[in-house]
């Protein structure tokens, strides 16, 4: 499972391209937030000097249940794996159990509260055959029963190995609404050039399985293809596959994929990278899938470190900022993920020695944005809690994007740069929102998040909104463009959104459409305000309007 085996000066005028239109934005509530923390690492099983790694993670009946691989990481037959099973969120680790063909990429609970396991292993049988392996507990893992399976292909699977089979279970099954049990495979037919995703169903309680659909294939996507996936059944009821497509091969590393299923996986949607995530983020093996209970979507995953990712409207139609802060660099970079309590996650990972199974608490608590919609300001007045460096910055009461009152920035000094500035606590990750209305971009309306002080020599991350609807940033001597013409409304009200994942680089939304990485322009440790700016110190005629600010 190493691989997929079967397995210018600054005020000048920000460049201009050609004006289109787009509508903006219709009101909508507040946005939440999430509150992050990590607890301290801990062991789940300790190999000593033997291998323990690729590990995965279920929790069901209450209990966290960590299956992992005691071979090496080749295709090898039978080997002899490892479980260890909690009954306190993963506090402690009492039982320990091993059998042969007992490396269990799924655990689930069927509808008559029986436990299932399906181990990544098959068998090819012939062409068109491979058995299949699964395990029955029927007192929540306290003891299992291996029974086995057949899964057949509707065209011939490539030849693996004496060992394995040409297509392999991994990570999914699911108890579909009509009973069914449905999930994951991948592998290869003897026509395939890459690995494909399949798509697999029994009736039978995991007896017989047939080909649904093929998930994901192409020739194209990966040095390796589509492999390693996750399915979930998502918030907005579809079917979301999460897949590997290969290592790294002559510099490139090959992110993380998407498909989607609206149909219960009769049919999928063609596959694309993670959304709202830079590719470079977006290199992994192995991801895993799961849904908190307060409607958070999270995706974990790694290489070259262990990260998380998630959606808040719990469909992973848009992703968030990655966060890093899981275990750095471990050996194998497979995790797994699930919610133990509320808003409390187990992470588990293998050590840097792939001799030792590791877990640790991420803290996960959502809450309602603080959006300030300067209701409480005087119309007329600069707003509270803001400095106005220079020129004309003042409360309006119209026009509003919500409530009845809004920020303006106008420039209409050929001496005197606008310039309004709002400090909140400094860090090195920082994230802005707000809705944006742009009037009148002659010189640019810029918004600047800075370090320590107020000019340019302390901005790290400068953007501007020109004339046609275009997105720059400026990196102290060129300003790239990173939104095309069009991405902005003028005259409209749009989302604007800077996630500053560190102090280097940024990425940009609007209107909850990932656009792209920026870079920065000065060094600094952290990020400690905004400021709101017009484009010119001489010229004028920059006026926009700001709305529903948050600022962390």
């Amino acid at each position: 499972m190493g691989s997929c085996r079967s397995t210018r000066l600054i005020w000048s005028l920000c460049f201009v391209l050609a004006l289109s239109v787009i509508a903006g934005p219709a009101a909508s509530a507040a946005p939440d937030t999430l509150s992050i923390s990590y607890g301290a690492e801990f062991a789940v099983e300790d190999g000593g000097t033997a291998t323990r790694h690729l590990p995965f993670l279920s929790y069901v009946n209450n209990k966290a249940i960590v299956t992992f691989s005691q071979h090496p990481d080749s295709v090898l037959y039978p080997t002899t794996d490892g479980m260890r099973i909690s009954s306190d969120g993963g506090a402690t680790w009492p039982t320990y159990k091993q059998n042969t063909d007992f490396y269990l990429t799924s655990i689930i609970r069927l509808n008559n509260g029986d436990l299932m396991g399906t181990s990544y292993v098959t068998q090819r049988v012939d062409a068109r055959n491979s058995t299949m392996f699964y395990w029955i507990s029927s007192d929540s893992g306290t003891t299992w029963t291996k029974l086995t399976g057949n899964v057949n292909f509707p065209q011939d699977q490539a030849v693996n190995s004496a060992n394995w089979g040409g297509f392999l279970f991994h990570r999914s099954i699911l108890v579909m609404p009509d009973g069914s049990l449905q999930g994951t495979m991948y592998g290869k037919y003897t026509t395939d050039s890459k690995y494909r995703v399949l798509w697999v169903k029994s009736t039978d309680g995991g007896a017989n399985w047939s080909v649904v659909s093929t998930v994901a294939y192409s020739t194209t996507v990966g040095n390796e293809g589509f492999c390693e996936p996750v399915a979930i059944r998502a918030a907005d009821n579809s079917l979301l596959v999460v897949m590997r497509t290969g290592g790294t091969s002559g510099g490139v590393s090959y992110p993380l994929y998407q498909t989607r299923s609206t149909n219960d996986g009769l049919t999928w949607s063609t596959p694309v990278p993670l959304p709202g995530v830079d590719s470079a983020d977006a290199y992994s093996v192995d991801p895993d899938l799961t849904m908190m209970t307060n409607g958070t979507l999270v995706l974990s995953f790694g290489r070259p470190t262990t990260k998380m990712l998630f959606s808040l409207d719990g469909s992973g139609q848009m992703w968030g900022a990655v966060q890093t802060g899981t275990f750095g660099s471990t050996a194998s970079n497979y995790t797994g993920v699930r919610e133990v309590s509320a808003n409390k996650l187990l992470l588990i990972s293998d050590n840097s020695t792939r001799t030792k199974i590791i877990g640790k608490y991420i803290d996960v608590v959502r809450s309602a944005i603080p959006m300030n919609g300067f209701e409480s300001d005087t119309a007329g007045s600069a707003p509270i809690g803001f400095t106005v460096v220079g020129g004309n910055a003042t409360v309006v009461g119209s026009p509003v994007y919500a409530g009845s009152k809004a920020l303006r920035i106008n420039d209409t000094s050929s001496s005197v740069l606008t310039n309004v500035v709002k400090t909140s606590t400094a860090k090195s990750f920082k994230t802005f929102e707000a809705m944006i209305r742009p009037v009148s971009s002659t010189n640019g309306n810029i918004i600047s998040l800075n370090s320590g002080a107020n000019d340019n020599a302390h901005s790290v991350f400068h953007v501007c909104i020109t004339a046609d609807g275009s997105v720059n940033w400026y990196n102290g001597s060129a300003w790239t463009n990173v939104a095309p013409a069009g991405s902005v409304t003028l005259g409209a009200w749009n989302k604007i959104k800077i996630e500053a994942v560190s102090t280097s680089r940024a990425n940009l939304y609007i209107n909850d459409v990932y656009k792209g990485r920026m870079g920065k322009w000065n060094s600094f440790a952290t990020i400690d305000r905004v400021r709101f700016m017009s484009g010119s110190t001489t010229g004028t005629g920059d006026d926009y309007y700001v709305d529903n600010l948050y600022w962390d």
